[in-house]
């Protein structure tokens, strides 16, 4: 859905789908891999779908200083500690917090799964934005799990009696599966304070005042002004004395408990001037775990606990919002159901975005690769840094065809209408740029000089090797070639997974129905410690630019045709003794991943297998023996081919 300005309150909304991108986008511009960025932007969205806008991609300018001041580290990856079969210890390494608490409640619902609670303490980490998506990822788990969210934050209340900021507005949430199939899941995510903080960082963005009763200025005064709430002022607890200890319960489980921050070291999400050692502590809890008990098969839960919890769960739903309504009243909501009702609005309509917001979140975008400006009339959001490398590659595929071709296949109108599919997030007054570049290039693509390719000398460059050279097509392998990416169980060890991969379900895999037809190669490729260590090197902080993928293995897999591939899925899924095999060892949260394409053979010979697989057998790549290879002499003044960068 394109944007559009609200005529009310003019305000542009954006489709989720495209704010995803944009984020996304923002993110990898800045250093975080493509995996982490669409953990992150989910996250991120998913606050913005549920009405809970200060948590949502607003965020992305102060989280953008915070990386370019060096305070927290785009490319670093948390690592888990198992330290005993529930408890999970991890270090988020000043990543975004959203990855070590993820990895986290993932730790904790496996362990779940298996003992009927688990939990996870991380350290070292930052803001993770609205804790509900912690719960709904918990909820997401089969069977749906019960969940505890704590973390701390920096100071924003004072103690009860106390005049300064000391503790955070530290949120605190929890939920459990409602009746199945039904929007009634319990979600509870609330800060101990009268208001969220993140709430008068939006008021203050958007020059709205602050309702009185939510903070005091400086000099102890109640304000309705954000500003002055913000600039030395305090914000109130919930409650008294109840809101401040509650705010102190989430320092002692949080930072003490975690080796974090605690009272008041930790530092403000929009402050770029040190680490925020954020703590957070995670909890899940199966459903069926008392329930049903009696009829459990492998000693933890059963379907009709989980039935009997749900069941229980429909009850409680029924009594809350069918209690009797006081004076004034229309109706009653169950704690998260107003945010589910929010959500399925937001779907339809779109993310609303002042102009403020819209203008902070295209700063971010502009420090991305630019291209020119399509328009600069009215609010606009564009994915700049996405955008410019989509139109390298349109372009640069255009003016390839047009060196060959006479007339142009394609014309500027065609290419401009893939963007239009691309980026819905453009509006129709940058649309009209359209026909400004068919005007100026007679409607085909023969020369565009407002875009330069990526690499200039794809054209002039003198190739040593013809074969290579562009429009001389490829060196297609004749096989259909997928790889299967995934993790193991966290709570499974390195030497099991691979032992029990290579060998049992190695076996229950060869036993597939017509494998042998659907089939022509079968590969594992096991990701050990022995392999990782010596690609160190070429890491980013050991002197590299790299950065290592996150997968313990890869299925690798050959075929006639991707549909033979798929009839060979599909006969993998009816084997109930390979898939119960998976689900034990295989981790399910992380899920699988799959690439599929072709072998194009640069270097080496053709593999056996690719021959008799189509009228022509594969072709060899160059050779070793190829007398157009760079040699050089070692120290030992033998010959070895160079190792040119692939």
């Amino acid at each position: 859905m394109p944007e559009k300005l609200d005529k009310v309150d003019d305000r542009l909304h954006v489709t989720a789908q495209n704010a995803r991108a944009f984020v996304i986008a923002v993110l990898q511009g800045n250093g975080v891999s493509q995996p982490n960025a669409e953990i992150i932007a989910k996250c991120l969205i998913a606050a913005d779908l549920r009405g809970v806008d200060t948590h949502g991609m607003n965020r992305i300018p102060s989280y953008m200083e915070r990386v370019r001041q060096g305070v927290l580290n785009a490319t670093a990856t948390p690592i888990l500690k198992q330290v005993t079969p529930v408890v999970a210890h991890v270090d988020g390494n000043n990543a975004f917090g959203f990855l070590g608490a993820s990895l986290g409640m993932e730790a904790a619902v496996n362990s779940a799964k298996v003992f009927g609670i688990g939990m996870a303490s991380v350290k070292h980490s930052n803001h993770f934005g609205m804790s509900a998506w912690l719960v709904q990822k918990a909820l997401a788990a089969d069977p749906p799990m019960l969940s505890l969210v704590f973390t701390n934050s920096s100071p924003a209340l004072p103690v009860w009696g106390g005049k300064e900021k000391m503790l955070g507005v530290s949120p605190i949430a929890c939920g459990a599966p409602g009746p199945k199939g039904e929007d009634k899941d319990f979600i509870l995510d609330m800060a101990p304070s009268i208001a969220a903080r993140g709430k008068i960082y939006k008021a203050l963005r958007r020059g709205e005042s602050i309702p009185t009763g939510w903070a005091l200025d400086k000099e102890g005064r109640e304000t309705t002004d954000p500003a002055a709430a913000l600039n030395g002022g305090v914000m109130l607890p919930m409650g008294g004395p109840k809101g401040s200890a509650l705010a102190i319960m989430m320092d002692v489980f949080s930072g003490i408990l975690s080796g974090s921050a605690f009272a008041g070291g930790v530092t403000n999400p929009y402050d770029p001037s040190k680490p925020a050692d954020v703590g957070h502590f995670l909890v899940a809890i199966r459903p069926d775990l008392f329930l049903g008990a009696d009829e459990s098969i492998d000693g933890v839960g059963s379907e009709s606990g989980l039935k009997e919890f749900r069941k229980r769960m429909e009850v409680l739903y029924e009594k809350v919002v069918g209690s009797e309504k006081a004076a004034g009243i229309d109706r009653i909501y169950f704690p998260g159901e107003l945010e589910i009702l929010e959500e399925q609005k937001r779907l339809k309509a779109g993310i609303p975005l002042v102009q403020a917001e819209v203008e902070a979140l295209n700063r971010e975008a502009e420090r991305m690769p630019t291209v020119a400006n399509l328009t600069k009339k009215g609010p606009r959001l564009f994915l700049r840094s996405l955008f410019a490398k989509v139109t390298h590659q349109f372009i640069s595929s255009i003016v390839a065809v047009a060196s060959f071709a006479d007339p142009p296949p394609f014309t500027v109108s065609s290419v401009l209408g893939n963007f239009d599919a691309t980026f819905n997030m453009v509006s129709n007054q940058e649309r009209s740029a359209e026909a400004m570049l068919a005007s100026a290039t007679n409607g085909h693509c023969t020369c565009i000089k407002e875009f330069e390719l990526p690499c200039p000398n794809h054209y002039s460059h003198d190739f040593r090797f013809q074969e290579l050279a562009v429009g001389k097509g490829s060196n297609e392998q004749p096989y259909f070639r997928a790889l299967i990416f995934f993790n193991k169980k966290p709570e499974h060890t390195d030497e099991f997974f691979h032992e029990h991969w290579k060998s049992v379900h190695a076996d229950l895999t060869m036993q597939v129905e017509d494998l042998g037809l659907n089939l022509v190669r079968y590969i594992q490729f096991h990701q050990d410690a022995k392999s990782k260590a010596a690609v160190a090197p070429l890491l980013e902080g050991n002197g590299g630019n790299m950065h290592a993928l996150p997968w313990d293995g890869c299925a690798e897999f050959h075929a006639r045709t991707g549909e033979d591939f798929v009839k060979f899925i599909q006969s993998v899924y009816d084997s109930k003794e390979l898939v119960g095999c998976g689900t034990r060892f295989i981790d399910p949260l992380v899920g699988m991943h799959i690439m599929a394409g072709y072998d194009d053979l640069i270097y080496g010979s053709a593999i056996s297998t690719s021959f008799g697989l189509s009228n022509m057998p594969g072709n060899d790549g160059v050779l070793p023996a190829d007398e157009r290879l760079i040699a050089k002499k070692t120290e030992e003044n033998s010959v070895v081919n160079s190792a040119a960068t692939p």
